[in-house]
């Protein structure tokens, strides 16, 4: 009964602000979740609820601050670094697989850069070191780097390599990160271009392995089976969305005429309504700028 009183009382210090007490998010505040989460997220006699509870008021936290704008203080910006900072730290909970998972996934909720390098060096040196990856690590730490989408080489050369169905021993790695690619928050039209191209080659390849006769024929049908659909559906993003294609050779006539064109950038489903409204807001401004620029011009 002793445990039980101790663990209600602590639960009592995680509650959820209300939308009230959101407004008064302070840095001090905030270094009391990060003690809290310091103090759980590698203590495995504590339930991992409580640590992600955490990590769940130290996200509201941080989008609270990042929605100040010009307002947010140099001390709430160590804040929100500091948020991550402690989310990247979480990754390396041993035998704590959901405070793991959840710091994974916080870090794309945060959609902050500073939890790019990170999360690929936890997916290269700790989770795709294994034969057969936890499948719930994979999709959190590939899924937060679509929601960062950081645009720098490195990160999209990363998830281009691990795309690839010969890259890791489990084919299912590769299925997840062509899921993943779509899902990317901007890519630059250059890059894009070299994406498609070296999707499309790869899946042909498959392919074509997959219709050979001979015993190496039933396991490439079973590997282009499990990347086929995500395949298929990255093409049709980076595309454009023009076509659908149902096999790599409807892929090869579509590239064929499209290859020399000139690519724009990618920006993923998720994302478009906000591009569009900067876009718009871009152009608004500039508009203004022009008006005031010619009115003054009449005046002199």
């Amino acid at each position: 009964m002793k445990t039980l009183a101790v663990l209600s009382l602590f639960s009592l210090c995680l509650v959820v602000p209300s939308v009230a007490d959101e407004i008064t998010f302070t840095s001090e505040e905030i270094d009391q979740w990060l003690y809290q989460f310091k103090t759980t997220y590698k203590d495995k006699k504590a339930p991992e609820e409580d640590a992600i509870s955490v990590i769940e008021n130290l996200i509201k936290a941080y989008d609270y601050l990042a929605g100040k704008g010009d307002q947010e203080t140099k001390e709430e910006k160590k804040s929100r670094k500091k948020i991550v900072d402690q989310l990247a730290k979480g990754l390396k909970a041993r035998k704590r697989p959901q405070v793991t998972t959840e710091c994974a996934k916080g870090l794309g909720e945060l959609g902050d850069k500073g939890g790019v390098k990170p999360l690929v060096r936890w997916l290269e040196t700790s989770v795709l070191k294994n034969k057969n990856p936890n499948p719930q690590f994979v999709e959190a730490g590939f899924t937060s780097l679509a929601k960062i989408g950081p645009t720098d080489t490195t990160s999209l050369d990363f998830i281009l390599a691990i795309s690839s169905s010969g890259r890791h021993p489990d084919i299912g790695v590769a299925n997840q990160a062509l899921g993943a690619i779509p899902q990317w928050r901007r890519i630059p039209g250059k890059m894009r271009k070299e994406m498609f191209k070296k999707i499309y080659l790869d899946l042909s390849g498959i392919y074509g392995r997959s219709r050979q006769s001979g015993g190496k024929s039933r396991t490439y049908k079973e590997r282009y089976a499990r990347v086929k659909d995500n395949g298929l559906r990255a093409l049709w993003r980076l595309g454009g969305e023009e076509q659908r294609f149902l096999n790599p050779n409807e892929v090869r006539t579509w590239w064929n005429q499209n290859k020399k064109k000139k690519w724009e950038d990618y920006v993923g489903p998720a994302f478009r309504k906000k591009a569009e409204k900067a876009e718009k807001a871009d152009k608004a401004e500039k508009a203004d700028k022009a008006d005031k620029a010619e009115k003054a011009d009449k005046a002199d």
